[in-house]
């Protein structure tokens, strides 16, 4: 009997060679990293700057705010300190500039940091007298209120007066509206006449201690005075008075407010 050859065994397949002497690289078992993936992991990391810078901004700003708010908080306190100071200062000054009147132009004192001792206390009925000055004049002059209001002080009752409002002209207010012919040391001559606005203050006659401001009061030039003072001969002008049918209708506004 003729004997068959034993077989062979499968030759393994040839393991690839690495390129030019390097040495073989094991393959990677998790494969390729998936784009989406990466994309998505980008993405994350973006958002995650974002939100921080966010986070960043906001406390930025309410620390600001935080910052602003005390800054003010301190100036409101200063300012409302130093107000309190000036108005005890003030106090001690009227108290300081106190006269006893014997007349009531007298009272005008008010209008100049003081205060009259022998007038009324403030309280109902309330009873006023008004002076008004130019920012050129030197002094306080009367103003003629209406004669039968109950609120007008009357001249042989001055005692009874306990508010004094003082109507000043404002600094730069006057606009020249006119020129009068107006007689001047025996000499006539054309003088410019000014309108102007006053700010109308309310005080205690008592005490001089302010109450409030009445607000703005006009002063119209529309027509040239009979009768006018100048207080710079050199360089004569008239100042407009203020409107005394305004005055009292601050007195009235401000009296139905007590």
């Amino acid at each position: 009997m003729d004997q068959q050859p034993a077989p062979q065994a499968p030759t393994p397949p040839t393991p690839p060679q690495a390129p030019n002497g390097a040495a073989p690289q094991a393959p990677n078992p998790y494969g390729q990293p998936n784009k989406k993936s990466a994309g998505l992991i980008v993405g994350i990391v973006v958002g995650v700057v974002l939100l921080i810078a966010i986070v960043a901004t906001v406390l930025a700003l309410t620390l600001g705010s935080d910052k602003k708010s005390d800054s003010d908080a301190s100036r409101s306190g200063d300012s409302s300190k130093q107000a309190e100071e000036e108005d005890a200062d003030d106090e001690k000054l009227r108290a300081a500039n106190a006269k006893t009147a014997s007349s009531l132009t007298q009272f005008n004192a008010v209008c100049d940091t003081g205060s009259i001792s022998n007038a009324a206390e403030f309280a109902a009925p309330y009873k006023v007298t008004a002076f008004s000055k130019s920012e050129d004049a030197r002094s306080w002059s009367s103003v003629s209120l209406a004669y039968d209001a109950d609120y007008n002080t009357k001249y042989d009752d001055y005692t009874s007066a306990n508010v004094v409002v003082c109507v000043e002209e404002k600094s730069g207010a006057a606009v020249k509206a006119n020129t009068c012919e107006m007689k001047l040391s025996g000499e006539t001559m054309q003088i410019d006449y000014y309108a102007t606005t006053y700010e109308a203050t309310a005080y205690e006659a008592k005490s001089g201690k302010r109450i409030k401001s009445l607000g703005e009061i006009g002063g119209p030039a529309t027509t040239c005075p009979f009768f006018a003072s100048v207080s710079n001969r050199n360089d004569p002008k008239l100042i407009a008075r203020p409107d005394s049918d305004a005055v009292d209708a601050a007195i009235v506004k401000f009296i139905a407010q007590q």
